[in-house]
């Protein structure tokens, strides 16, 4: 019983450690960002460009968005559209109201193919949090 409760703690700091990871120094999940990806959907496919929107919230407010494709910097964006859903769900975060991002992200460099696509949200004291990470298909 002792052992299990042991690895049970000690898993826990692990993945706690683990999470907070690159995220500025040693901060508490309640620091960092937090938010949604709503479109792409995981497994997406795309010509062209390819439609990012969510939102994104902090206690410190949102610097921008970041997105990588294949772990290179594609493009970034500003929270500025008005999320009434968000404000109502979150009354507490400052910027609240005008949380989401919705940008188009050109594709039109990128050979046919699958590619990892993940946006982070940085707040303006720095911090990261990854909203997404999934694969995504460009079309020929």
């Amino acid at each position: 019983m002792i052992r299990s409760r042991w690895w049970a703690l000690w898993g826990a700091a692990v993945f706690v450690a683990i999470s907070l990871n690159g995220c500025g120094g040693s901060r508490t999940p309640e620091e960092l960002p937090m938010g949604n990806v709503d479109t792409p959907k995981p497994g997406a496919s795309a010509k062209g460009s390819l439609r990012i929107s969510g939102w994104a919230l902090s206690n410190a407010g949102i610097e921008r968005i970041d997105v990588y494709v294949n772990g290179k910097l594609a493009g970034s964006s500003q929270t500025s559209v008005s999320r009434q859903d968000v404000k109502s769900a979150y009354p507490k975060y400052r910027e609240n109201e005008n949380c989401g991002f919705d940008f188009q992200l050109d594709l039109s460099g990128k050979a046919a193919g699958t590619f990892e696509l993940t946006v982070q949200a940085r707040s303006r004291d720095d911090a990261v949090r990854e909203l997404y990470r999934y694969p995504i298909t460009v079309a020929p």
